[in-house]
């Protein structure tokens, strides 16, 4: 369900408690970053609705005819667990050894996305969970105010913090993203965390400089460079699979260059380019893929977790991208809903759960 009138807190929790299908469902709300509402009062009314309810700040939300920065999603999953909410991820070590999961259970899982931790907090969640779950979700947080409270519970409202929900519905989630390798391979020699110190044992500025500048046909200023660096990410080489998608920004060392989550020494990588159409190709195959070999009378619900990077170079030909998943999904489902994220989560097939950028992950939830 999606709310568009989000300026009453009133009408808001009406309209939840109108579309509620069962008193065993709890609640999962997307909540575009301009919203207005006030997030306490929100929480204190919800409480009154003695139900699990979580909630995440994202830059919008979307569904077949457009993206919404003001609009509230509102999904009702049943919980098979409380919800565990880790604060301070930071400095926190994170444990969910003791955590009563059942091997059947998806887990929506979601991060602060302006944490510094994101690949050794994920990578420590991964430790503490056995290979027999889903797990799909996001990093949350506000574009354009990044030290905002993301994610609040039952609980209260928090930052710097990660989010499991455990639900019993089943789920089959695609990751897709449509750039390919344009310049590589390259070695990653020399890294500390997010930084690119090394690249083929050469200092990684000028060499992703040159990659840059070789795809462009364009000499380039450092300024120049990280302007348009959002097109040119960097692809984690995988054996059998789409690589993985970084972004890349500029670092306070100058010779480096710094990825949106942690790189390892020796990691293989290439520079990537994208089209337009193979961008919105993405979308199909994921949709596609996502609902194949499903019985569509199981299928519950479907959502898609985009990243708001495609939404931004897709720009006007993004409605391009929610026409074909619309396509995909027919006659299955007359609608469709979904967030615009900071960063995407999925595993698939009792996989390694990954973070990515730039990607797509659609996700079909089944009984």
């Amino acid at each position: 369900m999606i709310v568009y009138n989000t300026k009453s807190v009133s009408h808001i929790v009406e309209q939840i408690e109108k579309h509620r299908p069962s008193s065993k469902k709890g609640l999962v709300m997307f909540i575009g970053e301009h919203c207005t509402i006030s997030i306490p009062l929100l929480i204190k009314r919800l409480q009154y609705l003695n139900c699990p309810f979580v909630g995440l700040i994202v830059p919008g939300v979307l569904d077949k005819d457009g993206v919404y920065d003001d609009a509230i999603i509102v999904k009702y999953f049943e919980f098979s667990q409380p919800p565990i909410l880790v604060k301070n991820i930071s400095n926190t070590p994170i444990n969910l050894s003791t955590s009563p999961f059942s091997s059947s259970d998806t887990l929506l899982t979601f991060i602060d996305g302006y944490t510094e931790r994101i690949g050794k907090i994920l990578f420590d969640m991964y430790n503490n969970l056995s290979y027999d779950h889903s797990i799909v979700g996001s990093a949350v947080g506000s574009i354009e105010s990044k030290n905002r409270k993301c994610i609040f519970t039952n609980d209260g409202y928090f930052e710097d913090a990660a989010l499991i929900v455990p639900i019993s519905a089943s789920c089959k989630a695609i990751a897709k993203h449509g750039f390919q390798k344009a310049f590589g391979p390259l070695i990653a020699t020399k890294t500390k965390g997010k930084t690119i110190q090394q690249l083929n044992w050469e200092s990684a500025l000028p060499i992703y400089k040159q990659a840059v500048e070789q795809l462009t046909g364009i000499y380039l200023s450092k300024e120049e460079l990280f302007n348009i660096s959002w097109a040119y990410p960097i692809g984690i080489y995988k054996e059998d699979s789409e690589n993985i998608v970084r972004d890349i920004s500029s670092s306070s060392n100058l010779d480096a260059i710094n990825a949106h989550v942690e790189i390892s020494d020796d990691t293989v990588l290439y520079v990537m380019n994208h089209s337009e159409q193979n961008l919105i190709q993405a979308a199909k195959n994921a949709t596609q893929t996502s609902i194949a070999g499903i019985d569509k009378s199981r299928i519950e619900d479907f959502i898609v977790f985009d990243c708001i990077s495609r939404y931004q170079i897709l720009s006007e030909k993004f409605n391009q991208a929610l026409k074909v998943i619309e396509e995909s999904l027919h006659p299955s489902f007359d609608n469709f809903e979904g967030v615009l994220s900071l960063g995407e989560i999925n595993s698939y097939d009792n996989s390694l759960f990954e973070f990515y950028n730039k990607t797509i992950v659609a996700a079909s939830f089944y009984n």
